[in-house]
């Protein structure tokens, strides 16, 4: 708590006294964002103008509680309950990282947003997309969800985050109140999640969830389709809220999991769903605009040639003065990094650092030693367990998870790390779980049917 007020004070430091201690106040008496998530709820309900679906909202509204918790998940989740009543929550850990991604597409965009321009000197947008991956990188290292690298930004700027970050939560608490207007909680199911994390709040099916992305999609636009007129500066603030979720949760899910949660689909795959059965069909004159959506999606792409371990520097040489300096501990940060890169190098990077160990024998084969090795883990009942349960869906396993279970295997047979070169046990492990992914990423895709055959309005039950 004294943290996050310094750095409140931080945030709004060429703010009015008087706001600052009246958002410190509201920080105090709630203690959550639940503030936040009922602002949003209330945007969505009146955004809503189709007769049928403005109804049902207020017929959910009346026995609904929405609000945030402080959970560490990157999630949000619905409960439904036998009165009829529901419960949607939304945690501290995907808020605080949405409006971190918010503030620095904000501090690194390259083009007018409602209509103001670009002004002062932005963020490289390579250094804005480091520092998101940085910040998933310490949630997949075991951090708590929604620790960020801290920011400061002028008014106008946190201004602009605010509007993002809202438009992010209609759509979010959109895709919760879809879930209950198509009737997903029908039978023994009591609880379905937007994300999944540790708590294992997950919905049943991808078709239920890139359903209920499009009908959220519909609910989030539906004053400008109803009315059939919308300013441009408004609609591409809120595709551009979407894309940013949706871009920064695709990075969190390939941090973090060995595979996919079998529930949800990919967060790439939801934001073609949305372009395609949403946006494009709704804002013809958009559509080749839409694919990137004047994101740092080209810079998003380009991490690839920036290695993970490298990111700390690299966030607090690119922020620099906008970085919270006080509140950033660059060893703690560094430390998440270099776990981070052994948890997502690329094959090519495991193979390197495994021909390239010291090792060896000089009369050894290294690529028939490694293939003999990686034998060897696979036939090991914890490994084998680990595959088994990924590859069928039994349960979501991270990569932080594989990696230590893989890499005890390889130290039990190769002997624990010791000298000034030690086995590099986790190349061994990324070789298993880019093995595990391709086997999950196959078999998902033969599974998958296309739901979206009427207008999503016109499916909500009765």
């Amino acid at each position: 708590m004294r943290a996050s007020i310094t750095h409140l004070r931080s945030l709004y430091e060429s703010a009015p006294p008087e706001l600052i201690e009246s958002i410190i106040d509201e920080f105090n008496r709630h203690g959550t964002m639940t503030s936040d998530v009922e602002r949003a709820w209330a945007r969505l309900r009146n955004r809503v103008m189709d007769e049928g679906a403005s109804e049902r909202l207020s017929q959910i509204s009346s026995k609904l509680v929405v609000g945030a918790c402080s959970g560490g998940e990157v999630s949000t989740a619905t409960f439904a309950f036998d009165d009829g009543s529901f419960l949607i929550l939304m945690d501290h850990g995907l808020a605080n990282l949405t409006f971190f991604s918010a503030a620095l597409y904000v501090a690194s965009r390259n083009s007018p947003l409602l209509g103001r321009p670009v002004i002062g000197e932005q963020v490289d947008s390579v250094t804005a997309a480091r520092a998101i991956r940085l910040a998933v990188a310490w949630v997949a290292a075991g951090g708590r969800a929604g620790q960020v690298p801290p920011l400061k930004l002028t008014l106008e700027e946190l201004e602009m985050a605010s509007l993002l970050v809202a438009e992010m939560d209609v759509f979010v608490l959109g895709h919760e109140a879809a879930h209950i207007l198509l009737n997903h909680f029908a039978g023994e199911r009591k609880s379905l999640g937007m994300v999944g994390g540790t708590n294992r709040l997950l919905g049943k099916g991808q078709n239920e969830e890139l359903s209920a992305d499009i009908l959220g999609t519909t609910l989030m636009f539906d004053d400008m389709l109803e009315s059939g007129t919308g300013s441009t500066a408004v609609i591409e603030l809120r595709i551009t809220a979407i894309r940013l979720f949706l871009a920064t949760l695709e990075m969190y899910e390939q941090s973090c999991f060995l595979t996919q949660p079998s529930s949800h689909p990919p967060a790439g795959l939801r934001w073609q769903r949305i372009v395609d059965t949403c946006l494009n069909p709704r804002f013809p004159e958009l559509s080749e605009e839409l694919r990137f959506f004047d994101l740092p999606s080209r810079a998003l792409d380009r991490l690839r040639d920036f290695p993970r371990w490298g990111d700390a520097d690299a966030v607090r040489n690119g922020l620099g003065k906008r970085l919270d300096t006080p509140l950033w501990r660059q060893d703690d940060w560094k430390r998440a990094a270099e776990l981070s890169f052994l948890l997502c190098a690329t094959t090519s990077e495991a193979l390197a650092a495994l021909t390239g160990w010291s090792g060896w024998l000089p009369e050894e084969h290294i690529g028939e030693r490694i293939s003999a090795l990686i034998k060897c883990v696979l036939e090991t009942p914890p490994v084998r367990d680990l595959i088994r349960e990924t590859v069928v869906d039994a349960r979501t396993v991270t990569r932080l998870e594989a990696l230590e279970i893989i890499a005890a295997e390889v130290n039990l047979i190769m002997g624990q790390p010791e000298g000034e070169d030690p086995f590099p046990n986790w190349a061994i492990a990324i070789i298993l779980i880019a093995s595990v992914r391709g086997m999950g990423e196959r078999k998902r895709a033969n599974k998958h049917d296309d739901p979206f055959q009427e207008e999503p309005l016109e499916r909500l039950p009765s």
